[in-house]
């Protein structure tokens, strides 16, 4: 389990569960990638459950991404992703 997220300069993170950010960076970072528009692209991208490397343009730069779907069978038979 990932206790902590600590990424580079020019580097952030996000995990995206169920449609919705989840878990973020503590502290301060460059950017900030919990924006719901972001989030809403990136759920589409991934829906097919393939990996996709990306380019996005935001209010304030442009940001490439790798976005790598992550399902687990969960003990009752759930899916999570």
């Amino acid at each position: 389990m990932v206790q902590r997220l600590r990424p580079a300069t020019n580097e952030t993170t996000l995990a995206i569960i169920d449609g919705e950010a989840a878990l973020t960076p503590g502290g301060q970072v460059d950017l900030r990638l919990e924006d719901p528009d972001f989030v809403a692209r990136i759920v589409t991208e991934t829906d097919a459950g393939g990996v996709v490397l990306g380019t996005a343009a935001t209010s304030a730069r442009f940001v490439r991404y790798i976005a790598v779907p992550v399902s687990l069978d969960g003990e009752n038979g759930d899916r999570l992703s």
